[in-house]
């Protein structure tokens, strides 16, 4: 599963770099309320890498129950992410 999740994750940084330029972003009403948003989901796409981070390191150290635990929380993160 964490080797499919690799090109997945570049996916997911272009994505943030995407999202992270104020520039990309069309002019809208409610532009703190956008700058709101994309911070937010600069933040659930970091805990979503953050854990499959830790699920590659719990992996590596011969937990593999742990990197399947770690996943859970990495697909949820990305649930909502979006």
């Amino acid at each position: 599963m964490l080797n499919r999740m690799i090109p997945f994750q570049i996916v997911m940084i272009g994505f943030i770099i995407l999202f992270s330029i104020p520039s990309a972003v069309p002019q809208s009403k409610y532009p703190e309320t956008v700058a709101a948003l994309q911070i937010a989901y600069g933040n659930e796409m970091q805990a979503h890498l953050n854990y499959l981070a830790y699920a590659r390191k719990a992996n590596s150290e011969n937990y593999p129950n742990m990197a399947y635990l770690f996943c859970g929380f990495a697909a949820s993160e990305w649930i909502h992410c979006p």
